[in-house]
């Protein structure tokens, strides 16, 4: 069940966000573009006894609407609810837009950061899309309009929750570039000090924004740039473990967090 929202004000944006109490070190979950919190809600059992968090990026779900969606904005939205919400470093659990923004925060604000699960982050989207954008084209122009309305017209309900309540410039950021303005992926890698786990699915499951958003080659230039990092890859998924093999990933996704927790 959904959870009345919570709110935090960045200065810029207001942040809509859900909170589970628990212990030290907090766990915040990151969603993906199109997106919102809702999505993490099935699975913030995964988190075990640890406080958590999940808020909707700015432009997504109830948080505010602005002017600008560039992802060094999203990143220091994200910074800000470390800072004023949780207070102490935190274990950083971000999906496709979340792990790149995650991969912002702790490569500008280690303080903030105790590790990141990374996954399926499309690296290298600043120099262009490629499979995703027919799909993205067609989530823009149904961005906003009613629930009931896209369901209608056959969207499935999950995603009818998340894109009825999308501004769907966050997404003309993105096809038409200027989300990337100021974003240099390959210095943020090579900044993150804390450990990463970097989860990435397989070319050949699912189709468009279904598959993997990590294309070949990819990997062999992101993971030497960064200091700590394991990959793993989840056999039978794209781009959406959780769903598309979600005992795996929730196996996969615990186990990292208690290991964080406990030290091991």
């Amino acid at each position: 069940m959904e959870q009345e929202a919570l709110r935090h004000n960045t200065g810029n944006v207001e942040l809509a966000y859900s909170e589970w109490l628990g212990e030290s070190p907090p766990v915040v979950f990151l969603h993906g573009i199109t997106s919102g919190r809702i999505t993490w809600l099935p699975r913030i059992e995964l988190r075990g006894v640890q406080r958590a968090y999940a808020f909707d990026a700015r432009g997504h779900g109830d948080s505010g609407r602005t002017d600008s969606y560039r992802w060094t904005e999203l990143g220091a939205d994200a910074v800000s609810f470390l800072e004023g919400v949780c207070g102490e470093p935190a274990i950083l659990v971000g999906h496709s837009l979340g792990a790149m923004i995650s991969i912002y925060v702790a490569a500008e604000r280690p303080d903030l950061v105790r590790t990141a699960f990374l996954i399926d982050p499309p690296l290298y989207a600043q120099y262009g899309l490629r499979d995703e954008r027919p799909e993205f084209e067609r989530r823009r122009a149904l961005a906003g309009k009613p629930f009931d309305e896209l369901v209608a017209a056959g969207m499935p309900a999950n995603q009818a929750a998340t894109i009825s309540r999308l501004d769907g410039n966050a997404l003309t950021y993105v096809l038409d570039g200027p989300a990337f303005e100021g974003w240099d992926i390959d210095t943020l890698l090579r900044r993150m000090e804390c450990p990463v786990l970097l989860e990435h699915g397989e070319r050949g499951v699912g189709a468009g924004v279904a598959a993997s958003a990590i294309y070949e080659g990819e990997l062999d230039r992101a993971v030497p740039l960064i200091k700590d990092c394991t990959v793993v890859q989840i056999k039978g998924s794209g781009h959406i473990p959780m769903v598309q093999q979600p005992e795996e990933f929730m196996r996969v996704a615990s186990g990292f967090v208690q290991r964080i927790v406990s030290g091991t």
